[in-house]
């Protein structure tokens, strides 16, 4: 069974709160620094998953759901967050919490015209050619694309990229091909070494 995207995986609550959060956060001006404390709280619900357990269990109440929240956030992230949260308990769906956050991140990259690009390589790219194929990859897409790069040691042939919520095609595959040899003529050996790492034969 294939994997399922983080783009799949959203559910429609979850955008319908990321939405109402980044148009809040828009209006307020502050919409970088929410997103940038959104990530930070994802990335301790993943560390410390019993914490999410705690504030989202319906085994206590909301009042006491939102002392815990007060507690642990009022002061230390914007304070438009801080309401938001409030009022995602009392809606009962902190369980919600790390969807609503991937959500967010991928609206506010559909505003900002990024698109996220996985490649799986078979040995890393090193800086300056990674940040040349994003560029080209831009280019074809009509993105401003950040590259993230997977090394898979055994990968052999077939899809080795995925752009957005797809795998790579063949028509982009076609073009993708054609990028090392425009990534100049100084770095052609090593450019097309490691393009072949990206496309298939």
């Amino acid at each position: 069974m294939a994997q399922a995207t983080p783009q799949e995986m959203i559910q429609t609550v979850e955008l319908v709160y990321a939405q109402s959060l980044l148009e809040l956060a828009q209006d307020a001006g502050v919409l970088d620094d929410v997103a940038a404390q959104m990530v930070q709280i994802a990335e301790l619900s993943e560390r410390e998953p019993g914490l999410i357990r705690l504030i989202s269990t319906r085994t206590i109440s909301v009042d006491q759901r939102a002392k815990i929240i007060e507690h642990m956030l009022k002061g230390k992230v914007h304070d438009l967050l801080y309401r938001f949260l409030q009022v995602v308990n009392r809606k009962n769906r902190l369980e919600h919490l790390q969807g609503i956050a991937a959500a967010l991140a991928h609206l506010v990259d559909e505003a900002n015209g990024i698109v996220r690009v996985d490649a799986y390589v078979t040995s890393l790219l090193d800086e300056a050619h990674a940040e040349q194929l994003a560029e080209r990859i831009g280019g074809i897409i009509d993105g401003k694309v950040v590259l993230r790069q997977e090394v898979q040691p055994d990968l052999i042939g077939g899809v080795k990229m995925r752009i957005g919520d797809r795998l790579i095609d063949g028509s982009v595959a076609a073009q993708l091909r054609a990028l090392e040899r425009r990534i100049g003529e100084t770095g052609r050996a090593s450019a097309r070494d490691q393009a072949k790492t990206l496309i298939g034969d």
